[in-house]
């Protein structure tokens, strides 16, 4: 609500300090803020003030496409400042099949379709047929066949490491028990 403020005491400090009301209103809207004046943005071309200006400036032309290229470009700027500072990734796509699981819920689900929204997914879950965000979804390695467990080997006396009466610290000191209490 500052900037309205402002801008009423804007127009009033140049109503009070100007002689003719309609002049003063017409160069406050003549005059380029970023690189066009509203009054350019309005109307397609310069206005006629009081300062002297080339004819070849006051001929129509269309600013609306640089303008909104400009504001599109500055958008993606600060959409990657943004994800930057923020850590925003994009997620992989995932594929019909899939195995999910499925955050909210706490259990496995598969993906069945995506759906016509960006980053949602239908998903086959226990409780039915659920539409998520990609964000609630996370994918799921396909499970491998079984591996067949190997018999584990009897470690030998070579494979034991030697059993000493000192221990070590976490910080890697020996700890040593005392003689005396025959321990």
């Amino acid at each position: 609500n500052k900037e309205a403020e402002r801008a009423v005491k804007t127009i009033k400090n140049l109503l009070k300090k100007a002689a003719d009301p309609y002049l003063a209103l017409l160069t406050y809207r003549a005059t380029p803020l970023n690189g066009y004046s509203p009054a350019e943005l309005l109307m397609g071309r310069r206005l006629c003030t009081t300062v002297p200006t080339l004819r070849s400036l006051l001929k129509p032309f269309l600013p609306k496409q640089i303008v909104a290229q400009k504001e599109m470009e500055r958008r993606i700027k600060d959409a990657e400042r943004y994800n930057s500072r923020h850590r925003a990734t994009v997620l992989s796509k995932l594929t019909p099949g899939q195995g999910v699981w499925i955050k909210d819920q706490g259990t496995s689900g598969a993906v069945i379709t995506s759906h016509s929204t960006p980053r949602s997914y239908i998903v086959e879950g226990p409780h039915g047929s659920i539409r998520r965000n990609r964000r609630h979804l996370v994918a799921i390695e396909p499970s491998t066949e079984q591996q067949v467990q190997q018999s584990p080997e009897e470690p030998t006396q070579q494979s034991l490491p030697e059993l000493s009466p000192t221990s070590r610290t976490r910080f890697g000191r020996r700890v040593v028990k005392p003689d005396r209490l025959n321990l």
